[in-house]
């Protein structure tokens, strides 16, 4: 049944305020780059292809790392025409608009094959409905009603401590896999396999709305809210003394191999069985109700009293499968492809959300104290088409790494930014 009230105020503007997610962490080499590729090895390994992380053979590693950055996949840093607004809205009817952003400071230290870590990570993706997203491009249209129905998301904040461990096949057993293939074209020179193990804990929250309101004019020209009855309704744990952490777990798996002594291919799995579980969660909620009798709008809001949903609450982690490969072009210049497939999977989204990224890049280490990386990717997601850039300065074992993207934001046409850097000690 539709209702009315007589204001001239938007509703639900605090609701286009809540613009807080995160996505996925990366290393400083692999936002120079583009993506966590499935073919680059080291300690950023971990996030890609957990077979590569002792691909170099070295003995110690210690590394400090930081990465941060935000994006949307409907507004970007310029002026946007008529004509855009057209190809955004159809972005927009889609998956309306997704907002995110990540931190990820860790700590790695690396003895042989294995590798200790531990790190504080954001993960999670907020969505704002089609019908509000149309409205942030386009404007109020009178006497039409917006929807908030598909606004919901997860946002995560947790230490992620585990451990990994790369193992290189012997000669003997490459040897067997060339035999077992019998294909003089295609010879393995080397073959990796690697797992790691994720101990995840810390506090997650989840959003989601219903309802639809609009404005228009009464018979006698003032302004009203029309409408239906709807609420934005939070999901918590709470973390005071550490009594209701969320805790879990995840494993990755990945293998990688060089072949007739140019290329290289790589496969992983992460973010199996990844999630976190919580005995119960706080609720909150603002319930916007039509009293009939007064002919006005009520807002019931719970925030300041302790509504507990006693159950089982997960938190789900996106699944994500990656694949890619590597060609030397000349020595020190290396050609990278990489392919990732990331679903989200919370049952928070009624909707589900699905990230293809398709990535080039190209990276020169003749000048092995001087590293450069270029690269460029698009994601389904993000709806964007990003240019990367990073470098690293590597004086013996001390090494400093640097990136940066989307580099587009120099012409005006980027929708986020992420940066990184990395130190570490490594001989």
């Amino acid at each position: 049944m539709r209702r009315t009230r007589r204001l001239v105020i938007m509703p639900l503007m605090f609701f286009l305020l809540l613009s807080v997610a995160v996505n996925a962490s990366m290393s400083a080499r692999s936002i120079g780059l583009g993506d966590d590729f499935v073919v680059v090895g080291g300690a950023e390994a971990l996030y890609g292809n957990p077979a590569l992380v002792n691909l170099e053979g070295k003995k110690f590693l210690l590394e400090f790392s930081a990465t941060g950055g935000f994006w949307n996949n409907l507004f970007r840093n310029d002026y946007i025409s008529e004509g855009d607004k057209d190809k955004l809205l159809d972005i927009a009817e889609k998956n309306g608009l997704l907002l995110g952003a990540e931190a990820n400071p860790g700590l790695k230290m690396a003895i042989g094959p294995v590798l200790l870590f531990t790190e504080g990570r954001g993960q999670g993706l907020l969505r704002v409905s089609e019908d509000y997203a149309e409205l942030l491009l386009k404007g109020n249209e009178l006497e039409r009603t917006y929807k908030l129905e598909g606004s919901n998301g997860v946002m995560a904040f947790y230490l992620d401590s585990g451990i990994n461990y790369s193992h290189r096949l012997s000669d003997k057993q490459v040897e067997s896999l060339n035999e077992a293939m019998n294909n003089d074209a295609l010879q393995l020179d080397n073959c990796y396999v690697g797992i790691s193990y994720h101990y995840l804990q810390g506090a997650f929250f989840k959003y989601e709305a219903s309802g639809e309101f609009g404005l228009g004019f009464d018979e006698e020209g003032v302004g009203e809210i029309t409408g239906s009855d709807g609420a934005v309704a939070l999901y918590y744990t709470e973390i005071e003394e550490f009594a209701d952490l969320a805790r879990g777990h995840a494993f990755d798996i990945g293998v990688y191999a060089d072949l007739n002594e140019r290329y290289s291919l790589g496969f992983s799995i992460l973010n199996i069985g990844g999630s976190m579980k919580v005995d119960r969660v706080r609720e909150e909620r603002l319930d916007f109700v039509y009293n009939e009798e007064k002919e006005e709008w009520e807002l019931n809001d719970t925030s300041d009293q302790e509504f507990y949903l006693e159950k089982e609450n997960i938190m789900q982690l996106p699944l994500i499968v990656k694949m890619g490969g590597k060609m030397e072009v000349i020595d020190g210049l290396d050609l990278l492809a990489n392919y990732t497939i990331s679903s989200y999977r919370d049952s928070i989204y009624k909707k589900g959300l699905t990230e293809h990224r398709w990535t080039l890049a190209a990276e020169f280490d003749r000048l092995q104290f001087l590293p450069l990386r270029a690269g460029l990717s698009y994601s389904t997601l993000e709806s964007n088409l990003a240019l990367s850039a990073g470098l690293g300065i590597h004086l013996g074992p001390l090494h400093l790494d640097l990136g940066v993207s989307d580099l587009t934001g120099l012409f005006y046409r980027s929708k986020g930014f992420n940066a990184g850097l990395n130190l570490s000690l490594v001989f």
